[in-house]
């Protein structure tokens, strides 16, 4: 792994991290290499998804309001799709200062590529060794390889990393890029998740046309989908900093009953719709600062 180096993430003020990725140079010289239908480098850096994912996953985890998504078991079993370097379920679950992070059983992190996966077992190895004294060590991590759509894959990693059960929560974040075969991928989560389980994804959408995808994949099994403003749980003078988030579109998706129950608890929270395909979402000459 000659091209991985460490790298600060930042949290506000008083929480960094030092972790392992790509640098930006070396991520995008990879990128026009290497990727190919054996070969991938996208997930070696961490994304605006990512960033995203993380905040929306600690509101949820530290608001009270929110307490009711995690009430379903006493020990919650969470898979990562696409993890890449392993960031977003790290830094969103291992730290104790969040509120129902003790809920937490398993997180289990996956990539399709071998090469990405082992840098996300580096940096939980990372996490153990140097942040030891502010994670819930109670939370068992594992690393897997998986390939979307692939149904003995998918059976052996329940079978030997999850006792044979299936997911209470899936975590996707940055998973629609250019080439992303939608309906294997959503074939992946319904195989792995319970049917009341939860998918929490966030994703810039590069194609026109992917969120139709998968606004109907989900509506054939009986689903919906929420989508929640960034403005809800990211803090505006960080957003001044970081406007390309703002082209991020945070889910989350489950069986229609309980998308109702949400949108009921939650009615800020607005159905996910493809209408604004075909344009750009965010556009640098209409940006606005939000107000302090």
């Amino acid at each position: 792994m000659e091209n991985v180096r460490r790298e600060i993430i930042r949290f506000g003020i008083n929480e960094t991290y030092n972790l392992y990725m790509y640098s930006i140079a070396d991520h995008h010289k990879s990128c026009l290499s290497i990727n190919t239908t054996e070969s991938d480098s996208t997930g070696t850096r961490l994304y605006a998804g990512g960033h995203v994912g993380i905040r929306f996953i600690r509101y949820l985890l530290n608001n009270a309001s929110c307490n009711h998504i995690f009430d379903t078991v006493e020990s919650l079993r969470v898979i990562e799709l696409g993890c890449g370097v392993g960031i977003v379920s790290l830094l969103s679950f291992l730290p104790r200062r969040y509120l129902l992070s003790d809920r937490i059983n398993k997180i289990i992190l996956t990539d399709g590529f071998s090469e990405v996966a082992k840098i996300a077992e580096l940096n939980y190895n990372t996490f153990k060794s140097e942040y030891s004294g502010i994670i819930n060590d109670n939370i068992e991590v594992l690393t897997q390889e998986l390939q979307w759509g692939n149904k003995e894959n998918i059976i052996q990693l329940i079978d030997s990393v999850n006792d044979g059960k299936k997911f209470d929560i899936v975590i996707g974040t940055d998973l629609m890029y250019y080439n992303v075969n939608v309906t294997e991928l959503l074939d992946t989560v319904l195989a792995l998740i319970l049917p009341d389980g939860i998918m929490i994804h966030a994703h810039h959408f590069r194609v026109d046309g992917t969120k139709r995808k998968v606004i109907d994949y989900f509506t054939a099994i009986g689903w919906n989908t929420l989508e929640i403003s960034i403005e809800e749980f990211i803090e505006s003078n960080e957003l001044i900093n970081h406007p390309e988030w703002y082209k991020v579109n945070v889910c989350i998706s489950a069986c229609n009953d309980k998308i109702q129950l949400l949108q009921t608890q939650h009615p800020n929270w607005r159905i996910f719709n493809s209408f604004d395909e075909g344009e750009d979402d965010f556009n640098d000459k209409d940006f606005k600062f939000p107000e302090l």
